[in-house]
C-alpha cells in the first residue's frame, strides 16, 4: 500500500504507527476539531469525532460504509473519504501502477 495512512473503524493504520500516535494532540483538541467538523459539515457528532481522529492522525483515507457520512465528508480537504469497495479498487489500481510491467 505504500506510505498511505488509512483510518478504519476508529484506528489509524499507518506505516509508522508509533510516530503518528506520538503526534496525536490531546483529547480536548480532537473533541474541538470534531465539534468544528460537525458544525461546518453537518456530520453527526460521533461520526465527526472519528473523522477528527483521522484528520489529526494525518490519514490519507477515511473508509466508511455510511452513505450519509460519505456524502458529507467528501467536502473535507484533509483526506479522501471512500467506501471499502472503492478503496479496494483504488488500491488495486495504485498497486498496478507501482508494479513493473511483467510482459
Amino acid at each position: 500500500m505504500g506510505s498511505d495512512t488509512i483510518f478504519v473503524l476508529g484506528f489509524a493504520i499507518c506505516p509508522t504507527i508509533e510516530s503518528n500516535m506520538a503526534r496525536l494532540p490531546a483529547l480536548d483538541d480532537i473533541r474541538e476539531r470534531g465539534a468544528t467538523i460537525a458544525t461546518n459539515s453537518g456530520i453527526m457528532s460521533k461520526d465527526a469525532l472519528h473523522v477528527a481522529c483521522a484528520v489529526e492522525a494525518k490519514c490519507d483515507y477515511f473508509i466508511t460504509t455510511d452513505r450519509a457520512l460519505l456524502k458529507k465528508a467528501q467536502s473535507l480537504p484533509e483526506m479522501k473519504t471512500v467506501n471499502p469497495i472503492d478503496f479496494a479498487i483504488l488500491m488495486e489500481n495504485t498497486d498496478e501502477k507501482r508494479s513493473p510491467d511483467s510482459s
